[in-house]
């Protein structure tokens, strides 16, 4: 998936899931130590690189103690780590 800054990006309700599965939803550390650890994850697991962005959260789908899955998300800025 490619995202824009300062818009609002939200997944169609059809590609939504709750639950804790890598599909049916985006992906938000709640802290920067978690945003590493989920960019180091993708990586292993699926090979993709990410970048970490400070974002906002819209519409929340399952939530753990370091994570949130929600349908939309709006990236507000570049974390330089």
């Amino acid at each position: 998936m490619t995202f824009e800054t300062d818009r609002w990006i939200r997944l169609p309700e059809n590609e939504l899931s709750t639950g804790n599965k890598d599909q049916g939803g985006i992906w938000c550390a709640l802290k920067l130590s978690g945003a590493r650890t989920l960019s180091k994850y993708m990586l292993d697991k699926y090979g993709v690189k990410t970048r970490i962005f400070m974002a906002a959260v819209d519409d929340p789908l399952y939530a753990n103690s370091y994570r949130v899955k929600s349908q939309g998300v709006m990236l507000l800025g570049e974390i330089i780590n």
